[in-house]
């Protein structure tokens, strides 16, 4: 598939239309670097003029989709931005965070041939006293704010990674799981390593990240599995009670 943009970054959002989620996308419309991307913003069921914010900021980098659905399904919407997308690479990201100029640049230095997954720990988490500030502009300043209290890349845990794959490597194995409501990106992680993915490291802490996601992943699925087993055994139970002839018999004495 021959492919215009290089980069994909995806967020699903929710009612959005707020300061915070304004300098995430301004800092990914402000990258250094000389390689092509799109923010594709998928707007699910969004009831506070989002689009419109999204249009004041006048960017051609900017791609929109709207899905007439709640509550939120961030698998979803990540899978209509992967279908929707001609990018090499989709990047699955957090409107929460802003993004240091040098992001998409270092996805594409550190990459190594054929590698179709990297984990890259570069969102920057800033507490709301300095985003609701405004003494400081939290993107034209960032160096500046990255020396105040409580701002940096956030504990290591899945939220604070961001997943970067290979577009026609998540469609061989059917994109996102939609039934997942949660800890969607790290099952992600844990299918596509499973599929023979090459994880690349982008800095010393994702080491240390991807195994407490594996482990996380691993103990999930686990108790997933036993919840669904569970699950299995009451329908069960309940079907064989419902058509059972000693049914009445045991409610009359109490046993159901």
């Amino acid at each position: 598939m021959s492919s215009t943009t290089e980069l994909a970054i995806v967020i699903t959002v929710h009612n959005r239309n707020d300061r915070r989620f304004r300098n995430c996308i301004r800092s990914l419309l402000r990258q250094k670097t000389s390689h092509s991307y799109e923010i594709f913003v998928v707007d699910y069921g969004s009831t506070d003029n989002l689009e419109e914010m999204l249009q004041e900021l006048n960017s051609p980098l900017i791609k929109y989709a709207y899905i007439d659905k709640t509550p939120v399904n961030r698998s979803h919407g990540n899978n209509i931005a992967i279908v929707n997308t001609d990018a090499s690479l989709v990047c699955v990201t957090d409107g929460n965070y802003i993004f240091q100029d040098n992001f998409v640049q270092a996805i594409f230095d550190n990459a190594i041939p054929d590698a179709i997954l990297t984990c890259t720990a570069r969102p920057i988490v800033i507490p709301q006293v300095y985003v609701e500030s405004d003494e400081v502009d939290v993107v034209e300043k960032l160096d500046e704010v990255l020396k105040k209290p409580g701002v940096g890349p956030g504990p290591l845990r899945g939220s604070t990674y961001v997943l970067v794959m290979d577009r026609e490597a998540v469609l061989r194995i059917r994109g996102y799981d939609e039934d997942l409501l949660f800890s969607e990106d790290i099952d992600m992680l844990r299918r596509m390593l499973v599929a023979g993915a090459l994880l690349v490291r982008l800095d010393k802490n994702t080491a240390v990240a991807y195994q407490s996601m594996k482990v996380d992943s691993e103990e999930k699925k686990v108790l997933g599995k036993q919840e669904q087993q569970n699950l299995r055994y009451s329908d069960a139970m309940a079907a064989y009670r419902r058509k059972s002839p000693m049914r009445n018999l045991n409610r009359e004495f109490g046993k159901l």
